[in-house]
C-alpha cells in the first residue's frame, strides 16, 4: 500500500468512526434515509477507488459503505408501522 492508501484509509475510517460514535452519544439523530445515503457514498468512492488500483482500500471502503447501508436498513424498522398507523388515524 502507499502513502496516498493509507491517507484514504484513515481518512475514511475516522469518518465512519465518528459518526457511529456521534450516533452512539445521541449527539446527531440522522433518519434512516441519511445513514443509507452515508453507505451509498461509501460504496461510490470505494469504487473510484478501485478504478484507481487502490484495491485494499477501495474494497474496505465498498464494504463499509454495504455494511453502513444495511444498518440504516434496520435502524428503525418500526418507523413504517408508526406511519401506517398515522395514515389510519387520519383517513378515519
Amino acid at each position: 500500500m502507499g502513502v496516498v492508501e493509507v491517507i484514504y484509509m484513515m481518512t475514511i475510517l475516522m469518518v465512519v468512526t465518528a459518526f457511529l460514535f456521534f450516533c452512539y452519544v445521541e449527539f446527531i439523530k440522522p433518519t434512516v434515509l441519511q445513514i443509507q445515503l452515508l453507505g451509498i457514498h461509501l460504496t461510490i468512492v470505494g469504487g473510484f477507488l478501485l478504478l484507481y488500483e487502490a484495491q485494499t482500500i477501495g474494497m474496505v471502503s465498498m464494504l463499509l459503505g454495504l455494511a453502513i447501508g444495511i444498518y440504516g436498513s434496520i435502524k428503525n424498522s418500526n418507523v413504517i408501522n408508526q406511519t401506517d398507523k398515522s395514515h389510519k388515524e387520519i383517513s378515519k
